[in-house]
């Protein structure tokens, strides 16, 4: 869908102030699952696994972004958005 196209190509002018939304909800799942704090540099804990756009037509646009844990401990974390408020995080282990 030309919305879908249009969401995925905005993505890169809104990359940090998608990351600095998202990491309220991050840091929760980390100090839960790892039992440590979320450092500054959130990519020396995890990676970024991708991102989803469920209804593109809809207002607020709900989507996704995914990060896995890089350590030891492998943690899949889905943070559901809609509009830009993240909702709670869905974990994976």
């Amino acid at each position: 869908m030309p919305e879908s196209r249009q969401f995925y190509l905005d993505l890169p002018s809104r990359f940090e102030g998608v990351l600095a939304a998202a990491r309220p909800k991050l840091a929760e799942v980390i100090r839960s699952w790892l039992h440590k704090e979320l450092p500054e540099d959130i990519f020396t804990v995890v990676k970024l696994a991708g991102f989803a756009v469920e209804g593109p037509k809809a207002r607020p646009v709900e989507w996704d972004i995914s990060f896995e844990t890089t350590g030891e401990q492998w943690v899949g974390i889905v943070i559901p958005v809609q509009g830009d408020t993240p909702q709670e995080a869905v974990v994976d282990t």
